[in-house]
């Protein structure tokens, strides 16, 4: 009997009342955020320890975890235009319930230096606090708030023009931050065509577009890197569409809202576009024309006075300021390695610089990604807005090590909260060590990784699919499995592989067309099902191969699914797409959680979840292993040494025999032995025939 049409009605309205349910309590962790006071706010005391800033704290990482439900179990696989109409709706309300929070004081310097150009005067040679501006300083209501007072002006000229014409229109503090809302949105919209574009699942736009750091960040706050991100990702749409004009102008205008957008530049050139590349000089010179008359050098005092001499929240900056006792130490080694390691990206991650055969290959979100986390690592001074700029790059690249650093990142409101009670902006030591270790350890994993495997890898466009499925005993079942396959005409040929079955699987599978291979082996000489799907893999012709259990049941057309985010993503050499259990108990779905969460922030999938990748890579490199048990955990571990891996969130359905049959003790016996063999296998002594004998005693 083949998946019927209410089997998955009932996981999809069992998906979509989970996905609203924390939908819901995301929603009421913003409105908390909104009414509760400013950022850093509700300090609290307990046994004697000061929690500085704490209930904005928990209440910031409250809407980070509810977010990450919503995105587990976001119900929606395609990019129809009544999911993309849902996501504007929740991107919109979210925003409004964080709108009226009392924004940063950086919005103060913006409205003045904004009010001082309007007035004629140029608010590069004056400091707010300068004696010649006392009678305008008298007449500006927020002027005791601004920060800095001795600084004068360190944004590009263009933002500095926009400020001028909102303050001619205002000085509400909430038209600023509305003004800036409207570039936060199209950023989100741009993210969404891109991700559209790329055929990657739709809920990655959640962890942008919900997260707590860029709602408080823009919609809280009020800080105009939304505009930034706004001209980079359009920048970014307009690559994937090769309007190179359009391309290079949104580039530019990036370059005039932050003076760091520069470092992107270099990764949206190509063979195609690089006569074009004078285009993208117009909207970053023209701006300063409104200064020709005054000192050019005033533009970029404030700028460079920021960078030398303040150092925040730094990672590997404060690491060698600790060794060196000063800033400006610290400042040169890091400018210094991100010179040279800069250098060495745009060489690596260029189009331009590489040969004909390798054109157009490289995708320019991934040197975006480089430039912007290099600069992050590095930088002396990392408020929580900066990582605003790297957050869109690495939801495009599923990069987990920085949305795990936007949730630890509710820490940074600990220097908020310090600098009202205290009048000190300073994190506590602990919170600036627990904000940025488990960002460097996901972080460690990715960069060993890339260094196995090199920057990129562009792998050849598939054309053909082959099914693997190892069987034992499974006459009841591999009828049902095979013609929900066949159903996908992507598929060009299944092969059963047999480890010695006594009933009929043999002779039912050969009966429905599919090809059958016997191994049996011992499963300490290439048996066991790590044996059997080997075989398959050496005995398919396939470019790609899905390894599908006979207990799962395909309810989608997820093969043509995965060929074509292999095409469109020449540096993916697999992963796993992913099964839903038919069952409604809340353990079964907290157990589905599990198994995502460990597939997204680890890696690593199990294989039920329906591995896939390209045969040639993975058979050259001879990365499968014939082990009898935990061939999948191996297999995951072994996998991003070809390539980058992914996850399609797909809603194949599991049997539920194992859970009917050992309950709930089958996941605690599962998980130990995963944890076991993990824990063997960094101390290399793992024996995964032993554990088989264990397993099935």
């Amino acid at each position: 009997m083949l998946i019927s049409s209410d089997s998955e009605d009932k996981k999809q309205n069992r998906d979509i009342n989970c996905f609203y349910l924390f939908l819901i309590l995301f929603f009421i962790s913003c409105l908390c955020g909104g009414i509760w006071g400013s950022s850093g706010s509700g300090s609290f005391s307990f046994a004697g320890i000061v929690f500085t800033g704490g209930r904005f704290i928990m209440i910031y990482f409250g809407i980070w975890l509810t977010l990450l439900f919503a995105f587990f179990y976001f119900p929606f696989q395609n990019f129809t235009k009544k999911n993309i109409l849902l996501i504007i709706i929740i991107v919109v309300v979210s925003r409004v319930l964080i709108f009226f929070q009392a924004p940063s004081d950086d919005v103060y310097r913006y409205l003045w230096e904004g009010t001082l150009f309007a007035k004629g005067i140029n608010p590069y040679l004056f400091p707010p606090n300068d004696i010649s501006l006392a009678g305008f300083a008298k007449d500006f209501p927020f002027h005791s708030f601004i920060n800095h007072k001795d600084i004068a002006a360190a944004y590009p000229p263009l933002i500095i023009y926009i400020f001028s014409l909102i303050t001619k229109v205002s000085l509400s503090l909430f038209l600023f931050k509305a003004f800036l809302l409207f570039f936060d949105i199209g950023g989100v919209l741009f993210l969404l065509f891109i991700l559209t574009k790329r055929e990657i699942n739709i809920r990655w736009i959640l962890l942008y577009a919900l997260n707590p750091l860029i709602l408080y960040s823009f919609a809280g706050e009020g800080h105009f890197d939304s505009m930034q991100n706004f001209f980079l990702l359009g920048a970014l749409f307009f690559y994937d569409r090769k309007k190179w004009l359009f391309m290079f102008i949104f580039a530019g205008l990036a370059v005039q809202v932050k003076y760091v957008a520069i470092i992107t530049i270099p990764f949206f050139i190509n063979r195609e576009n690089y006569k074009l590349i004078p285009v993208v000089f117009f909207p970053i010179i023209l701006p300063y024309l409104l200064f020709l008359t005054e000192n050019m050098e005033s533009i970029f005092a404030g700028i460079r006075k920021f960078e030398s001499e303040f150092a925040f929240n730094g990672s590997v900056h404060s690491i060698f300021r600790l060794i060196s006792g000063e800033i400006k130490t610290a400042t040169f080694i890091c400018r210094a390695l991100f010179t040279g390691f800069m250098l060495f990206g745009i060489i690596k991650l260029n189009n331009l610089a590489r040969g004909e055969k390798q054109f157009f290959k490289i995708d320019p979100a991934m040197g975006i990604l480089y430039a912007f986390s290099l600069l992050i690592i590095l930088s002396p001074t990392v408020h929580i807005w900066y990582l605003s700029w790297v957050l869109p790059f690495a939801v495009i690249r599923n990069k987990i090590s920085w949305i795990i650093l936007s949730g630890t990142a509710c820490l940074y409101f600990t220097a908020k909260s310090n600098a009202c009670l205290n009048g000190v902006w300073a994190m506590p030591v602990w919170t600036q060590i627990t904000e940025w270790v488990p960002f460097f350890i996901f972080f460690g994993f990715e960069l060993y990784y890339i260094l196995k495997r090199g920057l990129y890898n562009n792998f050849e466009i598939p054309k053909s699919i082959s099914v693997v499925i190892p069987v034992l005993n499974e006459e009841n079942k591999i009828e049902e499995c095979i013609l929900n396959i066949k159903k996908d005409s992507s598929v060009s040929e299944i092969i059963v592989v047999d480890g010695g079955s006594k009933d009929n699987s043999v002779s039912v599978a050969k009966s429905i067309g599919a090809q059958v291979i016997i191994n049996r082996r011992s499963i300490d000489k290439g048996g066991g099902r790590g044996g059997q799907i080997l075989s398959g893999i050496k005995a398919a012709s396939g470019d790609i191969i899905a390894v599908v259990h006979s207990d799962v049941l395909i309810c989608s057309r997820v093969f043509l699914q995965m060929k074509e985010f292999l095409k469109l993503n020449p540096d993916v050499v697999g992963g796993a797409v992913g099964t839903k259990f038919l069952n409604n108990s809340i353990k079964i779905r907290f157990i589905e959680f599990l198994n995502s969460l460990r597939v997204v922030f680890f890696g690593i999938s199990f294989g039920d979840q329906i591995q896939f990748f390209r045969r040639k890579e993975v058979v050259e490199n001879d990365l499968f292993p014939d082990i009898p048990l935990m061939e999948d955990v191996e297999f995951s571990l072994r996998l991003p040494k070809a390539g980058r891996r992914v996850f399609l969130f797909g809603d194949a359905q599991v049997s539920l025999r194992r859970w009917e049959k050992k309950g709930i003790s089958n996941f605690f016996m599962v998980l130990r032995f995963f944890m076991v063999y993990l824990l063997q296998r960094l101390f290399k002594m793992d024996d995964a025939a032993v554990m088989y004998k264990q397993y099935y005693k």
